[in-house]
């Protein structure tokens, strides 16, 4: 969202941003309406996905299946709406409006997942936690689609969380132990670099603005602006800014998991 600017949308369809000012006000009153129009779409969503299997039995197969295929069907090209969505959830800066608006999206999808589980009295409680495992497996989804070791790991997780919600023992974990067997782990991106160095204080920079504000909050400009050098500069240390997040991630993730996960909020 950070990078939707009125000036792009204007160019885009053909109209001055007098015209977006006129009908929207602010850039916040767009994206507010945008996420409304996805709430609606969403909804017509919902209605249709559940229509398709009125009356199936809520047995743990069946269910296994819906969920995989809720979450394909929203990875899929078809959704552009839970893009939106997506783009809303790592948005920072958040008002009262689009709280409430992410509530009743929220609100929206728990009552339609809870309908259909209620045949079943052992999955009255199960939709708030369904809900928000889809929710976060999304980002997955969208970003993984395709790959066999993602399908995999994927199905054995969400397998062990219907097998919860019906009161069985967790089966074997094969697919993600033999993942995790395999897994090659990324290198410290500000490994072997100075303190003092440009390249790791344009690291410490977007680390500090991704905990702050999350990903979308760390631009070419705001990274520059801290550093107090010129734009080009992180061209001149990476490929391309992709890349320059994703290091700044990792660098994230080697600098300030080790304190969480010591129960250390980093400072």
């Amino acid at each position: 969202m950070n990078s939707l600017t009125l000036r792009d949308l204007a160019q885009a369809v053909g109209k001055s941003t007098t015209v977006i000012v006129n009908l929207f006000g602010a850039k916040s009153g767009l994206i507010q309406a945008v996420g409304e129009e996805a709430l609606r779409r969403d909804a017509a969503f919902h209605d249709r996905f559940f229509q398709a299997v009125a009356g199936l039995p809520v047995e743990r197969d069946n269910l296994l299946a819906l969920i995989q295929h809720y979450l394909n069907l929203r990875a899929g090209p078809d959704a552009g709406f839970v893009r939106i969505w997506e783009g809303l959830l790592l948005d920072a800066e958040v008002g009262p409006e689009r709280r409430d608006l992410m509530a009743r999206w929220d609100a929206m999808r728990r009552e339609a997942w809870r309908d259909h589980l209620a045949a079943d009295d052992r999955l009255v409680e199960f939709a708030g936690p369904l809900v928000a495992w889809l929710t976060m497996e999304q980002f997955y989804a969208g970003a993984l689609s395709g790959r066999s070791d993602y399908a995999l790991i994927v199905a054995e997780g969400l397998g062990g969380l219907v097998d919860h919600a019906f009161g069985r023992p967790d089966g074997p974990a094969t697919a993600t132990l033999w993942r995790r067997e395999h897994l090659v782990l990324p290198k410290a991106p500000a490994e072997g670099l100075e303190p003092e160095s440009m390249r790791r204080k344009l690291l410490d920079i977007a680390a500090d603005q991704m905990l702050a504000g999350g990903v979308t909050a760390v631009t070419n400009r705001s990274v520059s602006v801290v550093a107090g050098t010129s734009t080009s500069t992180i061209a001149y240390h990476w490929p391309d800014m992709r890349r320059f997040v994703l290091d700044a991630v990792w660098h994230s993730v080697f600098r300030d998991m080790p304190r969480y996960l010591a129960g250390q909020r980093p400072e």
